[in-house]
């Protein structure tokens, strides 16, 4: 049977066990040892990569678990160069991290940006914190996805590559302890259907449909 974790829970996994173990047999400290225990189990839950049965649709499916706290139209100058909505997502220590593909196509675009692990709501995070951007297009059909790092989230993994063919609701990496992530749309002929402070899953959830 298949063990749901992302791979990455390894090291840290391993370490908070050999703490949680040292503590405890070699000084008989068992409320350090519970203390580290509990947080190896802390770690393994972030970690946990379940299966989904991903909808189908023709629409943009949400690329990340959490809580909409954005809808709004803005200038994407980065890739599309037209204006486009900035769906954002805000990940909670308790929400599966793994990042998802929005939309069934080929990844055209991928750049890494080093930068700050600022809180992801402060207002001067957004353009400063370390971030990994997805673009993924099939025919007109585009979206820009951006990984962004937090407060706490010191990794931003990624495991697709550009020209890489990928599905909808695949999985194209994970953020370490997360924090938000953006999803972008041309406007042009995109209808939302989420609102804000919806929960949304990942692979699941449908974020909006193209119209007309």
């Amino acid at each position: 049977m298949r063990i749901a974790f992302d791979r990455r829970v390894w090291p840290g996994g391993i370490l908070f066990c050999l703490l949680s173990l040292a503590v405890g047999w070699g000084f008989a400290a068992w409320w350090a040892a519970g203390f580290f225990a509990f947080v190896m189990v802390a770690h393994f839950a972030f970690f946990r990569d379940p299966e989904r049965t991903v909808t189908q649709t023709d629409g943009v499916l949400s690329p990340a678990d959490g809580e909409i706290i954005g809808i709004e139209n803005v200038p994407e100058d980065r890739l599309f160069r037209e204006d486009a909505v900035k769906i954002s997502i805000r990940l909670t220590l308790f929400d599966v991290h793994i990042t998802r593909s929005a939309l069934k196509g080929v990844v055209t675009y991928q750049e890494y940006v080093s930068g700050k692990f600022e809180n992801a709501l402060g207002s001067g995070s957004l353009a400063e914190n370390e971030s990994n951007w997805i673009g993924i297009e099939d025919g007109a059909k585009r979206v820009l996805i951006c990984q962004r790092a937090g407060l706490w989230a010191r990794r931003i993994y990624s495991d697709i590559r550009v020209g890489q063919p990928i599905g909808s609701g695949d999985r194209i990496g994970i953020i370490c302890y997360g924090s938000r992530v953006l999803c972008f749309v041309p406007k042009k002929n995109f209808e939302t259907r989420i609102r804000i402070g919806q929960k949304v899953t990942a692979g699941v959830d449908v974020l909006g449909v193209w119209v007309g």
